[in-house]
């Protein structure tokens, strides 16, 4: 299991993150099938909706932008992470399952689109502390 990997320290458990929010392409959270077939979105993948300001995911590039009105990410300006390490995953626990299985410190490779170009983000996995009791 993932947990494998990680490293208790008193009462807080240290796992790897790349400090993101996403969920599936199609969601209440992301993009209407309308918006998928209008802007040519992927069908499948992760649409990023929260980057962690200086976390790794910020500091490798990946981005979104997030409407003022709707507050739902734009489709032309928002990254859709499409595989990890060469495995294409489709939500954000099939990505987190990837990440678990890494240590701090451990790069992983994802293929992001974003705006009809796909690019190789290298992201260099940090530890965030999670509390036991929460």
């Amino acid at each position: 299991s993932g947990l494998r990997e990680s490293t208790f320290v008193g009462h807080l458990l240290s796992r790897p993150r790349i400090g993101i929010q996403g969920s599936s392409v199609e969601s209440e959270y992301t993009f209407t099938k309308e918006q998928i077939e209008q802007y040519g979105l992927p069908k499948e993948g992760v649409a990023l909706f929260g980057v962690a300001p200086d976390g790794p995911g910020d500091k490798a590039g990946l981005s979104v932008a997030i409407d003022s009105v709707t507050q739902k990410p734009v489709p032309e300006a928002t990254d859709i992470i499409l595989e990890t390490d060469g495995k294409p995953v489709k939500t954000l626990q099939e990505l987190q399952q990837v990440v678990l299985a890494k240590k701090a410190g451990d790069n992983i490779i994802l293929k992001v689109w974003r705006n009809g170009v796909i690019r190789d983000v290298e992201v260099t996995l940090e530890v965030v502390p999670v509390t036991e009791d929460r």
